[in-house]
């Protein structure tokens, strides 16, 4: 499959280009996160569906963080269900990727939120997985359609230690509970052809390609049409 993830950046006038975890904290001290985390879902939708107006990358998927606080937010299920509705997307179509932390935070109440997200269409996905607290009960107790194994397993694969049974592991498990596995942060071949003898369904990383602006991701998708990376 193909698809494509939004990161949010921000060009700063004197500070150049700065990533997320740069402007998180001022974001949620002065209660903005939460707007910014719906613009972000709607910028994202409508891309998706600027493309679609063209006629290009008619399968491609797009996969939206979001975070504690959007997901404790009371309304944000009517905020995806508006942005899907404006503009005119199939809701499989979009993914909305969650850290273990942030079922950690709020778990007695992301429950009916989580379950209320997925019969609007739009699939979920656990990011980072195995890097948070319990990871197998929020299996359990969550229903998740996509299992990212993080980076910190993907580096180490290959290099003689325990990496390789655990993630072996992690993607039969996801498996056996119907959920696709990608495994992020690849940087080499090496590391995707390990990915690939353990089953693993996709991959994202430099390996692909770096961030794009959505004029180069295009012109990638349409000169090397992008299925996971390949040796």
């Amino acid at each position: 499959s193909t698809g494509v993830e939004a990161l949010r950046r921000w060009g700063h006038p004197t500070r150049g280009l700065l990533l997320p975890e740069h402007v998180r904290s001022g974001a949620e001290q002065r209660g903005l996160i939460i707007p910014i985390g719906a613009w972000v879902l709607d910028e994202a939708c409508r891309q998706l569906a600027a493309w679609d107006a063209e006629g290009l990358l008619p399968t491609i998927s797009m996969a939206v963080n979001v975070s504690g606080r959007q997901l404790a937010d009371p309304v944000i299920v009517d905020v995806v269900r508006d942005a899907i509705g404006q503009h005119g997307l199939r809701p499989a179509r979009l993914t909305l990727e969650m850290t273990e932390t942030t079922l950690i935070e709020d778990a007695a109440n992301l429950r009916d939120t989580l379950a209320a997200l997925a019969q609007l269409g739009v699939h979920l996905a656990l990011d980072d997985f195995g890097t948070g607290y319990s990871s197998l009960a929020h299996l359990r107790d969550f229903r998740v359609d996509i299992l990212k194994i993080d980076r910190s397993f993907v580096e180490q694969l290959g290099d003689g230690g325990r990496a390789r049974e655990i993630v072996g592991a992690l993607t039969a498990m996801a498996h056996f509970l119907d959920m696709t596995v990608v495994g992020e942060g690849i940087e080499t071949s090496k590391q995707w052809d390990e990915l690939k003898n353990l089953d693993c369904d996709d991959g994202q990383g430099f390996l692909v390609s770096h961030p794009l602006q959505p004029d180069d991701l295009l012109a990638l998708l349409q000169n090397q049409p992008v299925t996971p990376p390949r040796a």
